[in-house]
Parts: structure tokens; sequence; C-alpha cells
């Protein structure tokens, strides 16, 4: 067999490449989304400039749906704003606490 050192050598080096892999793979999937979450504000952004009143509509009915009934939601073209408005979209506004930061947002 092999001696103590041996062993203790190959685990340690079987941890730090499981950490490496682990890593690399985090890495990969976070990069992505944020790829992904990109590409969904700008679609966002668009749609708020094509179909306005649309996106109004949809925004309030969203809004309702997460706890903030009668909301009279402003969306300009800012990128902050088109971005909450994708997290929203996306079904990202899960929390009593994100639905409270994006009315302080919006109303």
């Amino acid at each position: 067999g092999m001696d103590v050192s041996g062993v203790l050598l190959t685990s340690i080096s079987g941890a730090i490449a499981g950490a490496i892999s682990m890593f690399a793979g985090e890495y990969v999937a976070t990069k992505s989304q944020n790829e992904v979450m990109e590409g969904e504000i700008k679609l966002e952004h668009d749609h708020i400039k094509k179909y306005h009143a649309e996106e109004m509509q949809e925004l309030t009915h969203l809004l309702s749906l997460i706890g903030i009934p009668g909301s009279q939601p402003h969306l300009c073209l800012d990128p902050t704003e088109t971005a909450a408005h994708s997290a929203a979209n996306a079904g990202n506004v899960s929390s009593a606490i994100e639905a409270r930061k994006l009315r302080r947002r919006i109303t």
C-alpha cells in the first residue's frame, strides 16, 4: 500500500482539483447568467421604447402579483429602471424586501 504521506498528498491534490473545478463551473454559470440578463434588459429597453403603454400595463399587473396593487408606475428609458422591469418580468422579485425596493424605485 501507500504510505501516509502519499495518501495525504493525494487527498489534498484531489481537494484542490475539486475546488478549482467548482470555481470554474460557477464562474462560467455566473457569466452566462449575466449575459442573459443583459440581453433581457436590452430587449425590455426596446419594448419600453416601442410599446410603452403595453409595457406599463404589464408592469402594473406584475406589481399587483408581488403585492403592490394600485401602483401607477412610470418608466423612463433609464437603464436602472429598465433593469428593474426586466427583473420583475423574469420573476426575480420574489421577496417582500425586493418588492419594497422595487416599489420605492417605481412609484
